[in-house]
């Protein structure tokens, strides 16, 4: 069985059992690259000259990259907007960076949150016109060490949180209406490597009768029929699914 197939097994076990908490009505996607693969990814697409793609593979259960050039990125293929992103990462020295890219249109629209050396770059692109912001941080890229990076981005209001370590350090508020697009990592100049990724998604739920006509209300996964998907959008969802 392919790896990302049981982490998602074992996360759903472990909700069973109570182990942890998920946010209600969310999804997940878990990669610890530990198959030796990275099947499901498009490593093959960079910000820059087309010939600029990174060296991504797997080693030793990591997914690496070092070739040097700037702004190479591996993204996954599904859309994702309201998002809780992890990941335990490392940074090449002299001069790597490396972390997420969320919201990625194309190389024209996204949004980058990546941890370089003493600092955290956030970079929002929106047709090509660049806004950089930077978060200082006690974070030597000499250490050689891992650290967990983990993003929050809200697409309604665009607060994008940011945390280092399990710790908060700030909110960048995203300016450009493009926030729905693939999620991946970018990196540039040494690059870095990723022990694993998860995305934690909330679940869209209806919010107007039309969304539950002409059997949509089957989408949501959560409804007994039709009737009890509009009874959840008049009381706003103080009617729980029926079963629930």
């Amino acid at each position: 069985m392919n790896m990302k197939n049981v982490l998602l097994s074992l996360c759903t076990f472990a909700l069973l059992l109570g182990l942890f908490t998920l946010p209600a009505q969310a999804a997940t996607f878990l990669d610890d690259f530990n198959d030796g693969n990275a099947d499901g990814w498009d490593l093959s697409q960079t910000e820059h000259p087309l010939l600029n793609i990174g060296n991504w593979r797997v080693v030793d259960g990591k997914l690496v990259q070092d070739t040097g050039y700037d702004g190479v990125l591996a993204l996954l293929p599904n859309q994702y907007s309201d998002q809780t992103d992890e990941t335990l990462l490392k940074v090449y020295g002299p001069s790597g960076a490396t972390g997420f890219v969320i919201w990625y249109k194309d190389k024209t629209n996204s949004v980058s949150v990546l941890v370089a050396n003493g600092l955290i770059g956030v970079a929002e692109v929106y047709n090509n016109v660049w806004t950089n912001y930077s978060f200082p941080v006690t974070f030597n890229i000499n250490e050689d060490r891992w650290a967990d990076l983990k993003v929050e981005a809200n697409s309604l209001n665009g607060e994008i949180k940011v945390y280092l370590d399990g710790t908060y350090l700030f909110t960048y508020n995203a300016t450009a209406p493009n926030r729905v697009g693939q999620t991946g990592f970018k990196q540039g100049n040494a690059g870095g490597a990723h022990d694993y990724i998860s995305i934690i998604t909330p679940d869209p739920s209806p919010t107007n009768k039309d969304q539950c006509k002409n059997d949509d209300w089957k989408t949501y996964g959560e409804f007994k029929n039709q009737g009890d998907c509009i009874s959840f959008v008049v009381t706003r969802g103080n009617s729980s699914p029926a079963g629930q």
